[in-house]
């Protein structure tokens, strides 16, 4: 005679494994999900406080170098972040924070006629070109 697991007792023990991967599955399918959710909710919080820090040019006095920009957003931009280019060429860094519908001045050096100044915050850069 013969000693074995009846197929009754078999087939249970099978249903039972495949419940156990199932739940196993289950759950990290769930923890992994929620993790991603988080990090994707983050990324767009931070991309929408970049697209509100926006500037404009008001003005610029080519001979002296000063360049006046605007914050049109509705984020205060931190110190920093925006950054001033003089024909395609990195100049500087505005270093002081600039509040909303504030305006503050930054000093480039002599600028020519023609010179094309680009002045970049997280949301948005402006050009002008002097005359």
């Amino acid at each position: 005679m013969k000693k074995g697991v009846t197929p009754v007792i078999a087939m249970i023990i099978l249903i039972l494994i495949v419940i156990a991967l199932g739940g196993v599955v289950a759950t990290w399918v769930t923890k992994s999900w929620g993790t991603m959710a988080g990090r994707g909710e983050q990324q767009i919080n931070t991309l929408s406080q970049q697209m509100q820090k926006t500037v404009t040019i008001d003005e610029v006095d080519c001979p002296n170098g000063k360049i006046y920009i605007r914050h049109t957003g509705s984020v205060d931009i931190g110190a920093n972040e925006i950054h001033v280019y003089i024909n395609g060429v990195y100049n500087g860094t505005v270093t002081n924070t600039l509040p909303v519908g504030g305006v503050t001045n930054y000093t480039a050096g002599a600028l020519n006629s023609g010179d094309e100044i680009k002045v970049t915050a997280p949301g948005s850069s402006a050009t002008y070109i002097c005359p």
